[in-house]
């Protein structure tokens, strides 16, 4: 065990990286790659966001390029040789994936969601009106809010422990697309791209140059 990687796990609910929990297993960073020869290892970066030049587009030209790239990135991803679905929440990112998937398609894409007994938790009427706006092949159950059982389960999938309880939400639902297909596409990634959390526009919006530490770890970390 990594006493430092531990650490991090119970300070922050995930190992910060490149830290992993096991020691002297490290993690490739993003933007980098490894180059192994038989005497040596040595990491190189192949992109870093400082290296990026800003570009001056107004809003609609963003969008415009922003919709091409998602479409044709949705497009390339339906050459499969296996049957194929979504995952579908009801949510602007999963929504606009299964938008994308029945345009291309000659038939109903498939989809699944979960929700679940208690309706304060329960979003699976949104799923059901995206499956209908989309005319969806749609699969739906309803469990119980109460996953903890899955948890070993979740986390041996996952190589490190994490406290972000979704994963045992997102386990259900592939066991529920698994019955009918081999390959799903999801909206995972939006709002870490786009900042969809209010903590992330916290970041953006702050006027001071730095944030202190109690804004950044009660928000970036709660």
């Amino acid at each position: 065990v990594n006493i430092n990687a531990l650490d991090s796990y119970l300070t922050f609910n995930y190992v910060t990286p490149p830290l992993t929990l096991f020691k002297d297993i490290y993690h490739v960073m993003p933007g980098t790659y490894l180059d192994i020869t038989r005497n040596n290892i040595s990491e190189h970066t192949w992109w870093s966001i400082e290296n990026n030049t800003e570009l001056n587009k107004t809003e609609d030209e963003w969008i415009t390029e922003f919709n091409g790239i998602l479409d044709d990135a949705v497009r390339i991803r339906l050459r499969s040789d296996v049957p194929f679905g979504a995952f579908l929440s009801g949510g602007v990112d999963s929504s606009t994936i299964v938008g994308y998937m029945s345009q291309h398609l000659q038939i109903p894409v498939k989809t699944f969601s979960i929700g679940f007994q208690d309706p304060k938790y329960d979003e699976s009427i949104f799923a059901q009106e995206a499956a209908d706006r989309f005319h969806t092949d749609h699969y739906s159950e309803k469990v119980e809010a109460n996953l903890l059982s899955l948890w070993n389960k979740a986390i041996y999938h996952c190589d490190q422990p994490h406290g972000d309880v979704s994963f045992m939400p997102t386990l259900r639902v592939a066991e529920l697309a698994s019955k009918k297909v081999k390959m799903v596409l999801t909206g995972d990634g939006a709002d870490e791209l786009f900042a969809g959390y209010d903590k992330y526009k916290e970041f953006i919006s702050s006027s001071s140059d730095t944030v202190s530490d109690d804004v950044f770890f009660s928000e970036y970390y709660s």
